[in-house]
């Protein structure tokens, strides 16, 4: 059962235990002594409700923007963006060379790390390609709690020509370009290509690719990345 379910159950029973006592209609069950207690119970449970509908409200409004659609062409237009405003804890990158990283890492670690290890180590990331215009992005849509507040997770691809289709899952080595996540392009990061190869993917709706968590003040995020039907899906595990 979801939280608007939950609260609207409670509503209709805080409104029946409030309408039941004050019309008298609760002698037929109980006795006098108890309308009190009645009217105390049918109050304190519209006040949850209430209290309960307008956090959700809240939380809508900051988490989502209802978007329309998922795979590449929601990404062409959402102008959501999960990154992380503000400097923050970040662990160090995986050893090795190129270590492979979430989107959502990649951009978490390009606003928040006050290190700035991407400005010069390269990284693979790996997502499907989304083309606005003549720019071309690599793209993950991340999933908070439900589709209802999906938003696809981008960093704009420069250097070698990406040629893969809109949709296409790849997987890229790449570096930052510092600087180039601000709050003028919606904190996107951009990052020099340095190859890139198509990804044989397999039929599924959701991997487990799941970020690590960030802070930034007291406040922690952690998102879970998802493919989509319909554009190919999750490519397989390396």
């Amino acid at each position: 059962m979801n939280r608007t379910a939950q609260n609207l159950l409670l509503l209709l029973f805080g409104a029946a235990v409030t309408v039941v006592a004050s019309t008298g209609t609760h002698l037929n069950y109980v006795r006098p002594a108890m309308l009190p207690f009645l009217l105390a119970s049918g109050v304190v449970i519209l006040a949850l409700a209430g209290f309960g509908t307008a956090a959700d409200v809240r939380r809508r409004a900051r988490r989502c923007r209802s978007p329309a659609s998922t795979g590449s062409e929601f990404g062409v237009r959402s102008d959501l963006r999960g990154g992380v405003r503000g400097h923050g804890v970040v662990p160090p990158l995986p050893p090795g060379t190129a270590p492979a990283l979430s989107v959502y890492d990649f951009q978490n670690r390009a606003v928040s790390d006050s290190t700035h290890a991407l400005d010069r180590s390269d990284v693979t990331l790996t997502g499907f390609v989304v083309h606005r215009g003549t720019d071309v992005l690599l793209g993950r849509l991340m999933i908070w709690c439900c589709v209802a507040d999906a938003r696809t997770i981008e960093v704009s691809l420069r250097g070698p020509q990406v040629t893969a289709p809109a949709g296409q899952w790849i997987s890229a080595v790449l570096r930052l370009i510092p600087g180039s996540a601000t709050s003028g392009n919606d904190f996107t990061p951009a990052a020099t290509v340095r190859s890139w190869r198509a990804v044989p993917t397999r039929r599924s709706s959701t991997t487990t690719d799941r970020s690590p968590k960030y802070r930034s003040g007291s406040r922690s995020e952690r998102g879970r990345m998802v493919g989509f039907p319909g554009f190919g899906a999750v490519p397989p595990r390396f």
